[in-house]
């Protein structure tokens, strides 16, 4: 079984070796504890500001207790 994240080679018509990555999401970046913030798929379009004020008072609040 192949694990995700790696390398992978093929072959072209022409017999040149090619690497094929494994497909994902992109990191975008990492915090200091090591979790790995993800590109989102697409953008963000139906969120009102209040919206997302009341989804990250949800994840603070949780992240405390």
């Amino acid at each position: 079984m192949k694990e995700p994240g790696l390398n992978h080679r093929h072959r072209n018509k022409n017999g040149e070796i090619h690497r094929k990555h494994a497909a994902g999401p992109k990191v975008v970046g990492v915090t200091k504890d090591g979790v790995r913030i993800l590109k989102p798929k697409g953008k963000a379009t139906h969120f009102t500001p209040k919206e997302l004020r009341d989804a990250v008072a949800t994840a603070r609040a949780s992240k405390r207790a």
